[in-house]
């Protein structure tokens, strides 16, 4: 008796062991309640809508959630976004912009406005509802009639 209630506890084990993943949690991610909140890198950005401002975001959000291919990252504190989106027409571009007034507060800088633009877009294979997660790292140096911006930014899951 004693044989088969351990027998059937090693098979349920078995058989439950395929509901855990084999990938590592992401130290990182500061999605998690309770994360560390740290850069995904750093943006300087003189503007003549946006003043003058050093942007640090300590996250990112896939553009799946407002329906455009790239992400979003956000710094709470200075109160900027930067969204890197990947048009398939135009290729990428940056838009940075004021979250509480996202359409007077705005730049857009095109590939043309930029001497350097290097990006990296890679899914990941994960889905959190209908959001993939996304791999997202982008170089640039931008500038346009009053506006300039440089930096890097980077996320290992940006969902």
């Amino acid at each position: 008796m004693h044989r088969s209630r351990i027998a059937a506890l090693i098979a349920l084990a078995g058989l439950s062991s395929g509901c855990f993943s084999t990938l590592p949690l992401d130290a990182t991610d500061s999605h998690r309640p309770g994360a560390a909140q740290h850069s995904l890198g750093s943006v300087s950005l003189h503007s003549e809508r946006l003043g003058q401002a050093t942007i640090a975001p300590t996250a990112c959000q896939a553009g799946d959630r407002a329906f455009f291919l790239g992400g979003d990252f956000i710094d709470e504190h200075a109160g900027l976004d930067v969204r890197f989106v990947l048009d398939p027409l135009e290729g990428p571009a940056l838009r940075i912009f004021a979250r509480d007034a996202p359409v007077e507060k705005s730049t857009v800088f095109h590939r043309g406005d930029c001497h350097v633009m290097k990006y990296s877009f890679t899914p990941t294979n994960w889905r959190i509802n209908d959001v993939f997660d996304y791999r997202i790292s982008v170089a640039f140096e931008c500038a346009k009639a009053g506006d300039a911006a440089s930096g890097e930014l980077s996320a290992a899951h940006c969902h």
